[in-house]
């Protein structure tokens, strides 16, 4: 990343916390990027991306992931 910030970590629990509510194991690049940076934003080249967090609610995460995987 180029500009921008990274989140503090997420705790090891709310990380695997997830992945047994959703149902499905998260990718392990994914689940480790969590624990080291929680997510964050900022410029990738001329793209500004946003890095998901647990600044998410949970229950919005679950419906979405139920919404479009069943």
């Amino acid at each position: 990343m180029t500009e921008g910030q990274f989140d503090a970590p997420a705790e090891s629990t709310v990380v695997d916390g997830l992945s047994a509510r959703l149902g499905v194991a998260l990718p392990k690049d994914y689940a480790d990027f969590l624990k080291e940076h929680n997510g964050g934003e900022g410029f990738i080249g001329d793209s500004y991306v946003i890095f998901l967090s647990n600044r998410l609610r949970l229950a919005a995460i679950q419906s979405v992931w139920r919404t479009r995987y069943g």
